[in-house]
């Protein structure tokens, strides 16, 4: 079928986060990509003085059938609701024929306690980007907060992109330590994951907001190799044409060594967790850069004229953006 054929390449796709309402006067079920005010702290209920509502005092009778349900957000902080500004499939747009294809295959996603699912998402084929902030959030002491996510959603990605920040004040071998048993935790909660990138470097241009500052399918967030950028474009520019010390060399990004991991002690942490009853997958590992695909588009072009104006061929030391962990050859027992 000629819709089966449309169906656009992987995404990646950002989230945005939204605390929801927690007011007991408030709606239960509010929309994650809208601000809705408490009704109390807003004046739309009956005796407010402009604070938000914690207690029962003065609830609407319509109220009464569901505050059991509502109160339960006042124990709970930080619920949140997530949605995205990654450009909805056209193919669910199109026509009804159209949209029956592109729903097997995108459905919406990521509902949390008191919010709709909003974004549409693939969960074979899309990528997950969390920020570095939602990473925080993520790896927060479990009497600190509920989860980042529901774990009956997070269990079903299997694509994972995560921005952490290199830490400029520990040393690299703390850093290295402190980050490993972050992503352990992060693993645990998204235990399905087969494939995780590491972005080692932010390279949207200003003015994006997670990822996307407008509708055009150009400026969809992508994955790059993770080189370094500023010295590739300076290689390509002409006015190297005459000195060309590179001879087509890509230097591969500095965060690269500063965003490592210990395997060994991720895997001996999985295998504790399994014997503990709790199981998550050993992904495989990349490290890229985030861009967007004009971007992506524009360099290649230049290193294609490179190429033909120099002779040389572009390539990079190694292979040190990718590793797939051989379990055979780390701990085998708890």
């Amino acid at each position: 079928m000629i819709w089966e054929r449309a169906i656009p390449d992987p995404r990646v796709v950002p989230l945005k986060t939204h605390n929801t309402s927690r007011c007991e006067h408030a709606m239960v079920r509010v929309r994650s990509d809208m601000v809705v005010p408490d009704r109390c702290q807003n004046h739309g209920y009956p005796h407010s003085n402009g604070t938000p509502c914690t207690s029962m005092d003065g609830v609407l009778p319509a109220d009464m059938d569901i505050i059991d349900v509502v109160r339960k957000r006042i124990k709970d902080d930080d619920q949140l609701g997530f949605s995205s500004e990654a450009k909805i499939p056209s193919l669910l747009l199109v026509c009804k024929e159209s949209c029956k294809v592109a729903s097997k295959r995108y459905q919406r996603a990521f509902p949390y306690e008191w919010s709709f699912a909003e974004t549409y998402f693939d969960y074979e084929r899309d990528t997950l980007l969390l920020s570095n902030k939602q990473i925080q959030f993520a790896i927060l002491p479990e009497d600190d907060k509920s989860h980042l996510m529901a774990r009956s959603e997070a269990c079903k990605i299997r694509n994972l992109a995560l921005q952490f920040r290199p830490n400029p004040r520990a040393s690299a071998r703390d850093d290295r330590s402190v980050k490993t048993e972050d992503l352990a935790e992060i693993l645990e909660l998204f235990c399905n994951v087969e494939n995780l990138t590491i972005v080692v470097e932010n390279h949207l241009p200003s003015g994006h907001a997670n990822g996307l500052s407008s509708s055009r399918n150009d400026n969809e967030p992508v994955l790059f190799e993770a080189i370094e950028i500023n010295e590739a474009l300076l290689m390509f520019s002409l006015e190297r044409r005459f000195s060309d010390y590179h001879g087509g060399l890509l230097q591969e990004n500095v965060n690269r060594l500063k965003l490592r991991f210990c395997m060994k002690c991720l895997n001996r942490k999985r295998l504790q967790d399994i014997a503990n009853g709790f199981v998550w997958n050993l992904p495989t590992f990349q490290w890229k850069i985030l861009t967007t695909a004009a971007f992506q588009a524009r360099f290649e072009r230049l290193q294609k004229d490179y190429e033909l104006r120099t002779g040389n061929t572009c390539h990079r030391i190694h292979e040190t953006y990718k590793l797939t962990l051989d379990t055979s050859q780390l701990f085998l027992h708890p």
